[in-house]
């Protein structure tokens, strides 16, 4: 059972490499497959049949919620080790999983916003996709250089930009087509 505690948004989970024969209700497609689970504790049972074993991740299917860290390894063994071909074959005795996943210093709010707004939005912005990562994460650790925030806070706080976040006044920035 997944519970949404965010304030305002939905989420849903899409199992990514997962066969949902009969079973299209947990595919985790937001307005597809299913409605996406309500803010502020709503809660959604996933409950499909499972049709594969091996290692395969999850991850939040509604805009880039998954910048944000909604995702994860989902792994599927066998129920015992004598039914599984690749133990049978290779004789393991540890499993490690390697999650690697960009990292960015902006919130998928933010990296939509700077992704889809018109070019000249302040000087110098020109829209850009993929959006540059800031690091790159292994299981959920990474290592980041300090001394390069205070140069981010310096050009994102300069006087011409506009942040898209102060709802403080009229917002007038559109999304590119």
């Amino acid at each position: 059972t997944v519970t949404n505690l965010l304030d305002s948004e939905i989420i849903s989970i899409h199992f990514h490499g997962l066969h949902m024969l009969q079973n299209p209700w947990a595919d985790g497609v937001p307005r597809l497959t299913e409605c996406g689970i309500p803010s502020n504790g709503g809660m959604f049972e996933y409950v499909f049949k499972i049709t594969q074993t091996g290692t395969f991740w999850y991850h939040s299917h509604i805009a880039s919620q998954y910048t944000d860290g909604l995702l994860g390894p989902l792994i599927l063994s066998y129920p015992t080790l004598e039914e599984d071909p690749i133990f049978d074959a290779y004789h393991y005795s540890r499993e490690h999983t390697i999650l690697l996943q960009d990292c960015f210093h902006e919130e998928s709010d933010m990296l939509r916003i700077l992704y889809r707004a018109p070019r000249g939005i302040y000087p110098g912005f020109s829209p850009q996709y993929p959006w540059p990562t800031t690091n790159l994460l292994m299981n959920g650790r990474g290592w980041y250089n300090c001394s390069r925030i205070e140069l981010y806070e310096r050009e994102s706080c300069n006087a011409s930009f506009i942040d898209p976040c102060d709802f403080s006044r009229e917002q007038c920035i559109t999304e590119r087509e």
